[in-house]
């Protein structure tokens, strides 16, 4: 359907049915940013459900995702899960990818003070090799 209102109410409708998991590895960008949204709008609600690890292991996944939007939307829902997802994002903070790097402290910036227990391995990073990581670290 090409109804924003018509896709948003399927999305939300197959995450209940457990199918998370299927439109956040789907091949189209829009999907993807379209589940993280439900997850992001809906998560308390979804993880009642179901479990949350396993949604937010591909979740953490799309953090290196092509597609710019998708992972800038992937960090805001990360964000906006909190402490669930930190194991997954601290993971992620001494990876070989910048772009993974670069996102687990975006992450991390949203989670604020709840994030603090990682104060000590987001100092390290504070002399990565790349002046991004690094200046996103100071953020």
């Amino acid at each position: 359907d090409g109804s924003d209102e018509v896709r948003l109410v399927a999305a939300k409708v197959l995450c209940r049915m457990g199918r998370v998991e299927a439109l956040l590895e789907d091949t189209r960008s829009e999907v993807r940013c379209l589940a993280l949204r439900v997850v992001a709008c809906d998560g308390n609600q979804l993880w009642q459900s179901l479990p949350p690890a396993p949604h937010v292991d591909a979740i953490v996944s799309l953090l290196t995702d092509v597609d710019e939007n998708v992972r800038r939307s992937a960090v805001r829902t990360l964000g906006g899960l909190g402490l669930v997802c930190m194991p997954h994002v601290a993971a992620r903070l001494g990876g070989t990818n910048c772009q993974s790097r670069l996102s687990a402290l975006q992450v991390l910036g949203l989670l604020g003070e709840k994030a603090s227990d990682l104060a000590g391995e987001v100092a390290e990073i504070l002399w990565d090799e790349d002046i991004i990581i690094r200046a996103a670290a100071v953020e």
